[in-house]
């Protein structure tokens, strides 16, 4: 595990994250990776979803609009009243902390890698999983290709973002120390733009290889949509893809 030796306090990160855009509109290419998790999610009868430092709300409103129970949570008071005049069913931590409810699905999407005490955290996600429900997590992957390529210039080393940063062995752990047993982890994805020197400084190479447009090529067409799967398959077999999805369930 990787971690950041200054550790911001509650209040720091309530006042960074209070400055995030609540906006921003969700890409075709991001709903249609949340339709692939809740069609699976619903096949398996799973009913009702949790998601912690649910963001902008879009997957609690993704999975409410196809009949899944969903609410969201976020530290901040002032961005959950935000959330929910965007209609967002969501609520501050301690609050879903102080009530007993349980849910079929906990995700928590991008989130660990940005707090300071992540088994408190993972403590509490074991704690608000159905008997037979599973957590979802995902997160930067520290033995990814472009951080073996970038070491110190890799994005994921982000302050005060990204405090930790995991390791297949080392997210196994601290998942298993709070109650929950790994079910699958699995790593994917390739940013090429970081890796090209120049990308940061010549708006033509910005714009052409830029995350977004990259998915976009990708899902172009069926040969580009292989040739994704292929790349994927390559970097799960070495552990080595950018993000790792990690599923888990309560331990017996």
């Amino acid at each position: 595990m990787i971690y950041s030796h200054i550790i911001p306090t509650n209040e720091e990160l309530s006042a960074h994250y209070a400055n995030y855009d609540r906006n921003i509109e969700v890409s075709k290419l991001t709903s249609d990776v949340y339709e692939l998790w809740l069609r699976d999610w619903v096949n398996q009868g799973f009913s009702t979803h949790y998601d912690f430092g649910c963001g902008l709300g879009a997957l609690v409103s993704f999975a409410n609009s196809k009949g899944m129970q969903s609410v969201g949570s976020e530290i901040d008071a002032s961005v959950v009243e935000k959330l929910r005049k965007n209609g967002i069913p969501a609520f501050e931590t301690e609050f879903i902390r102080s009530h007993s409810d349980t849910y079929d699905v906990v995700t928590i999407i991008e989130v660990i890698e940005h707090v300071p005490d992540p088994k408190e955290v993972l403590k509490l996600l074991a704690s608000k999983l159905s008997p037979n429900g599973i957590v979802y997590l995902t997160t930067p992957n520290f033995d990814s290709l472009n951080r073996r390529i970038l070491k110190g210039r890799w994005r994921a080393l982000w302050y005060p973002d990204h405090i930790n940063i995991f390791q297949a062995k080392s997210i196994s752990r601290i998942m298993s120390e709070c109650g929950l047993k790994i079910v699958e982890i699995r790593t994917s994805g390739h940013i090429l733009a970081d890796t090209i020197p120049g990308v940061g400084t010549k708006k033509v190479f910005e714009q052409l290889l830029a995350v977004e447009n990259q998915r976009k090529f990708f899902m172009h067409n069926s040969l580009t949509r292989i040739l994704k799967k292929f790349l994927n398959l390559l970097l799960d077999k070495l552990g080595m893809g950018d993000t790792m999805t990690v599923v888990a369930i309560k331990s017996i």
